[in-house]
């Protein structure tokens, strides 16, 4: 058996299995820990803040305006299990007032080190076909899968970490975003505080502009945005609580992770559209079209499950509070 064969039937046999066992487990300990989970990740938040307002205080660092969790790949390869958390300045990378902190994520990736140790295991039966080295490629390409589950907890801790009194003391710019990712390169904007006054006129036409990729993660709260035409357009992450988005066109559009509280969606088309994640608690749902509408682990009031005109699919993958 030749390398490439030894690796494919590795693969094949082993890892996808051992990948789906150890993802589940990881699924399970989230869904069952999450909130302490989320009281410790704003314990680290309040670290990084209580630093940030000290070096404020002895006016070193300027207004906030990002501040990043981010995965350094070899530390994990050397079983260092921290983020690092970065606070800067609206500079960004060109910040050189340093502010860091870490948090530990020994809760994730302990199970991405208990897969490599079945991986060692099973290696052996290919007779050194496949060696350590080979295994450490394969583990840094596993890394993102346990990423996801550090930015899902993010998603769900820091909308309640913000209102501890150690952030709102922080002079901050009026926008401010926090990631999730990878040292300086690949991240994802987990939160976003927007303190600038929107004329709904101007966000209107803005979002009608359809521009590529020029939403994701917007807050859009309080604004009438009725009567709109939004359709295949990415909207993820979004916040529209407290807007009117009633009679608006969202066929098609991307709107993973999207919050709806409060939200007036009356009449508001969906046809189509990923809503995966998304909250709709509190949102007006009269006659809203979720026709072929991805609404994967979506949450909605259960008082509100008697209005909606859900298939079989939808009703099994959404979440009732």
């Amino acid at each position: 058996m030749k390398k490439s064969e030894a690796l494919q039937h590795f693969y094949d046999n082993y890892i996808f299995k051992i990948r789906d066992k150890k993802l589940n487990e990881l699924k399970l300990y989230f869904e069952t820990n999450k909130d302490t989970l989320a009281k410790e990740m704003t314990e680290a938040f309040r670290r990084i803040c209580i630093k940030v307002k000290k070096l404020q205080l002895d006016s070193i660092k300027d207004k906030i305006a990002h501040i990043e969790f981010s995965l350094l790949r070899i530390r994990i390869l050397e079983k260092r299990y921290s983020y690092l958390i970065d606070a800067y300045s609206g500079l960004y990378y060109l910040d050189k007032i340093e502010c860091t902190s870490e948090y530990d994520v020994t809760w994730a990736f302990k199970y991405l080190e208990e897969f490599l140790e079945e991986l060692e295991q099973t290696r052996k039966l290919y007779m050194n076909k496949i060696l350590r080295p080979d295994l450490e490629r394969i583990m840094l390409n596993e890394i993102s899968h346990y990423n996801e589950y550090i930015v899902k907890l993010a998603r769900y801790a820091l909308p309640e970490s913000v209102k501890i009194a150690e952030y709102n003391d922080l002079d901050r710019k009026q926008v401010v975003n926090i990631y999730v990712g990878d040292y300086r390169t690949s991240n994802a904007i987990v939160y976003r505080e927007d303190n600038r006054i929107k004329n709904s006129g101007d966000i209107k036409s803005w979002l009608e502009g359809k521009y590529e990729d020029g939403y994701e993660s917007e807050i859009l709260k309080e604004l009438d945005l009725s009567y709109g035409d939004y359709e295949s357009i990415n909207l993820s992450n979004c916040n529209f609580s407290g807007s009117n988005l009633s009679a608006s066109n969202l066929k098609n559009s991307l709107l993973v992770g999207a919050i709806f509280n409060n939200t007036n969606l009356e009449g508001a088309k969906f046809e189509n559209a990923n809503l995966s994640y998304s909250d709709m608690r509190g949102a007006i749902l009269k006659n809203v079209d979720f026709t072929r509408s991805n609404l994967k682990e979506a949450i909605f009031l259960r008082n509100d499950i008697q209005s909606l005109t859900l298939d079989d699919e939808q009703k099994k993958n959404i979440i009732l509070v």
